[in-house]
């Protein structure tokens, strides 16, 4: 097992299922029984180690796991198999697989004195820049360096589907240096923290930025702020609104025009990144 994911979690596993199928054995209960019996079912519960689980339904998890695993059919399959002299095994998992970790550990090297000067720590954070340069491109910087898990990939969609763009307009910089780009002491590729920190932060920002050139736009296009915000706004309204604004700015109206994608005529397609060059001097 390579580093390239959360990293750890498998290894204790492996050792806990391997108990429960031997108190399985042991009592002859059917292992999927054992873990039935010691399911948390109140809620918050606070775990020996001390973490907490604020909520959440495990035995229906578990009727839809051996549902949609389709476990009747594979108990069947292994009927099947060892009377054909074949080994054909069953196990079971039932694991809450936390991500992004806490780094308020490193706190525990302090004196509760120093700690309780210091405040809370946590290390459920992330850091995302989302950019838009003169010409409209849109580019991103994220705190997480992936090793091929396609974290460029999935940035990109979701910033574009913030602005209304296609992924291939969007640039991610995974390329994080501390010296110019937002980061603290959870920043990494580590514990599956992309999903939960890093991806989440992208969008807010994606989502931030949008909202303040809307509300340039809307001022200076004599728009409503929620018709600007819209990526995909289809009102005759806009479109006049729009040619209108255009004919007053001449010539730098005419610079406006060409900046949508592909010159096309359609003002409603791409209103974002028009009212961005709108404050582009021809």
């Amino acid at each position: 097992m390579g580093l390239v994911r959360g990293f750890g979690g498998p290894q204790v596993y492996f050792a806990l299922e391997r108990l429960m199928q031997r108190i399985g054995v042991i009592l002859d209960l059917d292992p999927l029984e054992v873990i039935r019996r010691n399911l948390v079912e109140t809620f918050p519960y606070r775990c020996p180690a001390g973490a907490v689980l604020d909520s959440g339904d495990y035995g229906a998890a578990v009727d839809v796991a051996v549902a949609r695993g389709r476990l009747a059919e594979l108990r069947c399959r292994s009927d099947l198999a060892r009377a054909e002299g074949r080994l054909y095994g069953i196990g079971f998992a039932a694991v809450v697989e936390p991500s992004i970790s806490n780094m308020g550990y490193i706190t525990t090297v302090l004196s509760p004195q120093e700690r309780q000067k210091d405040g809370p720590k946590g290390g459920a954070q992330a850091a995302a820049t989302v950019a838009l340069d003169p010409l409209g491109s849109v580019s991103v910087a994220i705190d997480s360096v992936p090793q091929g898990q396609g974290h460029r990939t999935v940035t990109a969609q979701i910033v574009a589907d913030v602005f209304g763009l296609t992924p291939a307009a969007i640039r991610v910089d995974a390329g994080l240096d501390t010296a110019k780009d937002a980061w603290s002491i959870a920043a990494g590729n580590y514990s599956s923290r992309f999903a939960g920190a890093t991806a989440g932060a992208a969008h807010i920002a994606a989502t931030r930025l949008r909202g303040r050139l809307a509300r340039i736009a809307a001022a200076q296009m004599n728009l409503r702020r929620e018709v600007a915000a819209r990526a995909s706004a289809g009102s005759a309204r806009h479109r006049q609104g729009c040619r209108s604004r255009r004919r007053r700015r001449g010539k730098n109206a005419i610079c406006l025009r060409a900046g949508c994608f592909g010159g096309s005529d359609d003002w409603d397609q791409h209103p974002i990144i028009c009212l961005v060059l709108c404050f582009i001097p021809c």
